[in-house]
């Protein structure tokens, strides 16, 4: 038998047919339809070709008695076997099938068979195809009597000559077929159709039962599921969770009630909700409780318990009515808001700590530059109002570096502290003292009567502070400048009084240090012809006043010239030539040094490929590079396109780079180093000694040359440091073969120490000062040949 399925859904849209309905009549009868029996073909006529059969009133009675069986039998499985029993064993067929209805109702499904082979009973038979689609369809039993005269036969069994197929009917509604056949034509009677109706019918009946229980227990053991479910929820809630009725007794209480509060839901029904809640008083919950309860609205309560240690428990109600026509009272949650409490106390007081934090110093505790800013503002706009003055002072501690430097930052921010603690004893509480950063402070005085007001405090300060201060094992002496500016005289915004307090106080420096000054309006001078200065720089650019000059580098063992170093000089139409130092820092400052030094770079190149094809030979020409240029993302790109531009083999260009500049960002000066070396020009390091290389780094560097700073050929023949820094050098460029090039050769006891210890090259007022471009090619006529430079 094959296994059954219960899983049944009834065919929707079904009519049931009455009266006979042959597809084919004739006198061999051989496919006749039956319902429930044909008057005009009395069964009893046709041929019953099994072996044993019975009497056909024997055989109905067996069937109808055993078929009501089937009314007692209540699993599925178990009744789909009792059919296939009842058609084995009683009405003696050699085979039978029950297909059952798919659940979309459009095929019919085998759920049990015994008789028949397995390809017959795996695929499904569509609603009207063959015999059981066409039962099922009209709702009355088909007889086929020679399936071998019929199109309409499906296959079944091997050798199959006739086929029967009753329907399973509920409530005038198909829900399946049983399906019966033989090897021999007209092999059913009018017993067997009988017989087949009467198990059918309580089959129907039976089966749909079954499912009904079926379904029954289901919905039964899904809903002891969701109760167990929503039961365990419940108990798993950090919630407490609980019912009354309208006396206020429990009715339901769940497993935090009972770890919060003791009892459990047994002990705990039918109590009176006061008694079991400690901390609640009935006088403030009662009127909220009859209002949920009266007018169904939700409500909150707090209220608080002694415990343990004389601790707080807190705790939050919500209360809402029961929503069931059954059951009146209440549904209670309880909440332990105790950490709630206290995690919120804290976060108002790390807001608080945070916006204190946001304001004020952290070294100081004083306010900082955000809270100094706003209560400078709010000083003017009261100052404004009463037509009163505010004095701001600026002040700097003098010498402060030096504390950092030679004892450490942790004295230095002890020394801070206690400046702050100072300066807080010699001003009022209305005055604010801020710390700016390092060793920047800022006081307001609010209202004050006269200029001699802010002198006093501004002296007050200058003879206290330099007090001793012990930190730590040292003794200390503070002292500071302070400039000092007037609102509204000096200034009607934060930012204009701010500059010239500054101003004032860069001054009071210049004074010798541990004084005031207030601002004067001729303070600004300096700071006018610097922006002057700014502004003619960039002019300078646009209108094309720079120059280059060239100072000669010698081949010192050869005497000729090996190259030049290209030298940035200011031609101003008003001012004659500018230095370099004057205005070299403010390009550096203003950003304009980017494209002064493209412009030097490639005018340079053009002027070395210029000597070049006078025949001068391949000169190296040298172009010192600043720091903005050489962190500028595109400053290889800038450089290739140059040497593309003017012509000038890569070889004859060398880089001046600064030893500071390259240890800044040591990893990342390697990288740019190589990209340069690849174009193929030389790279040489500046002003070397003057800084702080790391040997290893130097090695790494993709370096040719090293220039020793002018100040280290200074003293030569004193035997004094400078000597033996200047040899120590030329050693360790010889060790790394490098070359080396000697800067601000003035004298012949410089020349010899130089030749003694066979440096390379050098340059200086010895051999020439910088020449402009066409006196550079006088210089070369004179000199000769010059050295020869290979890629």
């Amino acid at each position: 038998m094959e296994n059954p399925s219960n899983n049944f859904k009834p065919s929707a849209g079904l009519n049931k047919h009455s009266g006979h309905d042959p597809f084919l009549a004739g006198p061999e009868e051989a496919y006749r339809t039956i319902h429930p029996c044909i008057p005009d073909y009395p069964m009893d006529s046709v041929p019953n070709q099994r072996n044993g059969s019975m009497d056909s009133d024997e055989k109905l009675f067996h069937a109808l008695t055993a078929s009501k069986e089937l009314l007692c039998i209540t699993d599925l499985e178990l009744l789909l076997d009792k059919i296939l029993q009842i058609g084995r064993e009683v009405l003696r067929f050699d085979n039978i099938l029950i297909r059952m209805v798919s659940e979309d109702g459009r095929h019919l499904i085998a759920v049990a068979s015994f008789g028949y082979p397995q390809e017959a009973i795996n695929g499904e038979t569509h609603i009207g195809q063959g015999i059981m689609g066409q039962a099922f369809e009209r709702a009355v039993p088909i007889m086929l009597g020679d399936v071998t005269r019929s199109t309409d036969y499906l296959s079944g069994i091997p050798d199959a000559c006739s086929e029967l197929a009753v329907p399973l009917i509920v409530a005038g509604r198909a829900i399946g077929v049983l399906n019966v056949e033989s090897t021999q034509p007209n092999a059913f009677d009018a017993a067997d159709v009988k017989g087949m109706e009467t198990v059918a019918e309580h089959a129907s009946i039976a089966i749909n039962n079954a499912r009904l229980l079926e379904n029954l227990r289901n919905l039964t053991g899904r809903f002891e599921r969701l109760h167990d479910f929503s039961r365990h929820v419940i108990d798993s809630a950090n919630l407490g969770i609980f019912t009354i009725d309208p006396q206020f007794r429990i009715t339901s209480w769940n497993a935090m009630m009972a770890r919060l509060f003791g009892p459990s839901e047994q002990q705990a029904n039918g109590r009176f909700l006061f008694e079991l809640l400690s901390g609640l008083e009935e006088n403030d919950l009662g009127p909220k409780l009859d209002r949920v309860i009266s007018h169904k609205t939700v409500e909150r309560h707090h209220f608080t318990r002694l415990v343990k240690n004389a601790q707080h428990q807190h705790f939050e109600l919500q209360l809402t009515a029961l929503k069931t026509k059954e059951e009146k009272g209440l549904v209670i949650f309880l909440e332990d808001v105790t950490q709630r409490l206290l995690t919120e106390e804290k976060l108002r007081e790390n807001e608080k700590r945070l916006n204190h934090l946001a304001f004020h110093d952290s070294l100081t505790n004083l306010p900082n530059r955000l809270l100094f800013h706003s209560r400078l503002q709010q000083a003017m706009l009261l100052a404004q109002k009463n037509e009163n003055r505010v004095g701001l002072l600026f002040l700097d501690l003098d010498r402060f570096k030096n504390v950092n430097d030679s004892l450490g930052h942790q004295i230095g921010d002890a020394l801070l502290r206690k400046v702050a603690v100072r300066l807080q004893e010699c001003t009022r509480k209305s005055d604010t003292i801020a710390r700016l950063g390092g060793d920047e402070f800022v006081i307001i005085v609010q209202e004050p009567k006269d200029l001699r007001d802010l002198a006093m405090v501004a002296e007050k300060i200058l003879s206290r502070l330099p007090r001793a201060i012990q930190v730590e094992n040292e003794t200390l002496y503070p002292a500071a400048s302070i400039g000092i500016a007037i609102y509204p005289d000096d200034g009607n915004d934060v930012q204009e009084l701010m500059k010239n307090a500054d101003v004032a106080l860069y001054r009071a420096k210049e004074q010798g240090r541990n004084t005031y000054q207030f601002y004067k309006r001729g303070m600004n001078a300096r700071t006018y012809e610097l922006l002057l200065l700014e502004g003619s720089l960039r002019q300078a650019l646009e209108q094309q006043q720079f120059v280059l000059h060239y100072q000669p580098q010698i081949d010192l063992h050869s005497n000729r010239v090996a190259g030049f170093e290209a030298l940035l000089r200011w031609l101003d139409p008003h001012k004659g030539m500018i230095t370099p130092s004057d205005f070299i820092p403010l390009a550096e400052e203003t950003g304009l040094i980017v494209p002064i030094g493209e412009w030097a770079l490639r005018t340079a190149c053009l002027q070395g490929q210029a000597w070049q094809n006078m025949g001068f030979g391949p000169l190296r020409i040298a172009v010192n590079i600043s720091p903005l240029q050489f962190r500028e993302t595109n400053f290889v790109q800038t450089v290739e396109t140059i040497l593309q531009e003017t012509q000038l083999p890569p070889h004859c260009l060398e880089l001046e780079i600064t030893e500071n500049l390259l240890m800044e960002s040591a990893e990342g000066s390697v990288g740019m180093l190589q990209q340069l070396k690849r174009l193929g020009l030389t790279l040489a390091i500046d002003d070397f000694g003057t800084g702080f290389s790391s040997l290893s780094y130097l090695q790494k560097f993709p370096i040719e040359k090293l220039k020793i700073d002018r100040s280290f050929l200074r003293n030569i023949g004193s035997a004094g440091a400078d000597f033996r820094l200047a040899a120590g050098i030329i050693a360790l460029a010889q060790s790394m073969d490098l070359e080396v090039n000697a800067e601000g050769i003035e004298n012949n006891d410089q020349l010899a120490f130089l030749l003694q210890r066979k440096c390379h090259q050098g340059q200086g007022f010895l051999f020439s000062r910088p020449l402009a471009a066409e006196d550079g090619t006088e210089f070369l006529s004179r000199r000769g040949k010059t050295v020869p430079t290979s890629p």
